[in-house]
């Protein structure tokens, strides 16, 4: 469940803990991440609804430009829902090696 910004569903959970920076790994990125998605929720949801009246003809996936012409999104909304989506692909990688490391594990 997505809550609003400030109230993550963790937060009684950790509120007797340190909460990094988002800057860092682990808890701060995850937390950082959280905020973002949260923020460009109503900005996505505004976007399907537009995609399901067929406003700007295309689904989310290399629809966002033609959202902005269709009148749907600002540029402004299509940065931060596109910040959003990379802090979420960063924050759920695991594992992620560059090839020479990762042959250097094996």
């Amino acid at each position: 469940m997505v809550s609003p910004v400030g109230h993550a569903p963790s937060d009684h959970l950790t509120s007797d803990i340190f909460r990094p920076p988002a800057q860092e790994e682990g808890l701060g990125r995850l937390d950082a991440t959280l905020q973002k998605i949260v923020a460009s929720q109503s900005i996505k949801t505004k976007f399907h609804e537009s995609a399901r009246t067929d406003k700007h003809g295309t689904g989310f996936d290399g629809g966002l430009d033609i959202g902005i012409g269709a009148g749907v999104i600002i540029s402004e909304e299509r940065d931060q829902i596109l910040s959003a989506e990379r802090a979420r692909l960063e924050t759920i990688q695991v594992d992620v090696f560059d090839p020479d490391n990762y042959a250097g594990l094996r």
